[in-house]
């Protein structure tokens, strides 16, 4: 019996401590004292703990049963934002600067190739042909002086007026350079002289200008005795017609053009102006009848007119726009051609070469952007040229004045001079107011106010003939045999 309580007990403590170990958390175990070294604590098993070795390990040693993993559901898409707070104000800007509106850029000169000069000989001429030798006339002070072109030669006294005929040359400020012209036939020198050597200009302004021109008088002087003879008084600038009979000039009274017969002494007005017209730039036409001359207002207009000196037929205005670009007209020598310059199309102010008829019609331009106011254009003494001094604008920065040859019937050009920069501030590199040389072999020039040079057409040289002190351009150049 006591076997059987003692089995009953021992079943009871088994089952009693599976129960509490199941339903009980294990504590944790106490730390084991440190033990002395060597001495290791003895077994002492227990039936509990034998049982419960036999068990197989729990999934979940913690916790009976399992407690369910904890779960998070976020909330449908698109997730709830968060509402933004105020943002910082911004940081203040700068006053803008007033901008400045750009200065427009002006367009580039137009700049063409450049005219190479055209090789000698210039002109053809028959085989043999050599150049003639000729004289030169102009003022110097209050004499004239003359130059042969021979090389090696000086200037010699000319004519003394006070000295030989007791009369002035005009004061420079009244007529500047218009002392005198030479006949066509070389026979004959018309001089203006004075009796009063005091000029009379108000501000030194010339004779051109004046409200009251200096009392000059138109003289004839014989080339080879030297006789003096009175032909009219009031008048200067005398022109001679081609067959050397007639003299036209400028009065100094009505500013009018006159016609006075050499041999008579014959005068009479063949253009009146008035209302401060004054005639200008008076030639001859090859009919010894015929002339041109412009009708000018100073600083406002320039009219081309052609006049009959017979009075036959009424003056014809041959450029009807009164435009102040109007200048340097020239009869042909042999033909019945004029020629001028106008301001080129679309180029002011450009003057380029223009021929025509006498009544205006056939008017063709004969250079293009060429500025043709170096000189008064000149035909050759056979008509098949014109020289004319004339500056390229389009070339180069700076651009001189050059000598150019024009074919008036197919308007060819050749080019004869041209100069290089020469850096100095001075009008050496101008070739300007060209003159034939009797004979038209030769040009004559001017390449400073201060120089005269001569250029043969048959081999391109050319020559310094006069260096002078003085300026040229009023020297009154005549050119004689």
């Amino acid at each position: 019996m006591n076997t059987s309580r003692a089995l009953i007990l021992w079943v009871w403590l088994i089952l009693f401590s599976l129960t509490g170990a199941a339903c009980v958390p294990t504590a944790a175990p106490e730390p084991t004292a440190a033990l002395p070294s060597g001495d290791t604590p003895a077994a002492m098993p227990t039936p509990a703990a034998d049982a419960a070795a036999t068990l197989s390990p729990s999934a979940t040693p913690d916790v009976y049963p399992p407690l369910p993993t904890p779960t998070h559901t976020l909330p449908p898409y698109p997730w709830p934002t968060v509402t933004p707070g105020p943002t910082d104000p911004p940081e203040p800007t700068e006053v803008p600067t007033e901008t400045i509106p750009p200065v427009p850029t002006m367009p580039p000169t137009p700049v063409v190739t450049r005219i190479p000069p055209a090789a000698p000989p210039f002109v053809a001429f028959p085989e043999g042909t050599t150049a003639q030798p000729f004289t030169l006339y102009y003022r110097d002070g209050e004499v004239i002086l003359s130059l042969s072109s021979a090389p090696g030669a000086t200037p010699q006294p000319f004519l003394d007026p006070w000295a030989e005929f007791g009369h002035y040359l005009p004061p420079r400020p009244e007529v500047v350079s218009y002392w005198g012209a030479l006949s066509p036939d070389g026979r004959t020198m018309a001089l203006n002289l004075t009796d009063d050597p005091v000029s009379k200009a108000p501000g030194g302004a010339t004779d051109w200008f004046s409200p009251a021109p200096h009392p000059v008088t138109i003289y004839l002087m014989d080339m080879t005795t030297r006789e003096l003879r009175h032909l009219v008084a009031d008048g200067f600038i005398p022109v001679w017609s081609p067959d050397s009979r007639r003299l036209a000039y400028r009065s100094t009274q009505t500013f009018g053009l006159w016609i006075v017969d050499v041999t008579t002494g014959e005068a009479r007005e063949v253009y009146p102006v008035s209302d401060g017209h004054f005639v200008n730039e008076y030639a001859w036409a090859f009919d010894n009848r015929h002339m041109s001359l412009t009708d000018e207002l100073l600083f406002e207009s320039r009219e081309l007119i052609v006049i009959d000196t017979d009075g036959v037929t009424a003056p014809q205005s041959i450029v009807p726009e009164k435009s102040y670009g109007t200048s340097l007209a020239q009869w042909s020598p042999i033909s019945n051609q004029i020629t001028l310059a106008l301001i080129g199309e679309g180029r002011d102010p450009l003057s380029d070469l223009w021929i025509m008829n006498p009544d205006g019609t056939d008017r063709r331009q004969l250079t293009r952007d060429l500025h043709v106011l170096g000189g008064l254009p000149q035909w050759s003494p056979d008509s098949r040229w014109i020289v004319i001094s004339a500056l390229a604008a389009y070339e180069a920065e700076p651009s001189w004045y050059d000598l150019w040859l024009v074919d008036p019937a197919n308007a060819e050009l050749r080019r004869l001079t041209y100069d290089e920069d020469t850096g100095q501030d001075d009008d050496l590199g101008n070739d300007i107011q060209p003159m034939w040389s009797p004979d038209g072999t030769q040009l004559i020039y001017f390449k400073s106010s201060a120089q005269l040079w001569v250029m043969s057409l048959i081999d391109g040289s050319s020559r310094q003939l006069l260096q002078s002190e003085n300026d040229l351009y009023d020297s009154g150049l005549v050119i004689g045999r």
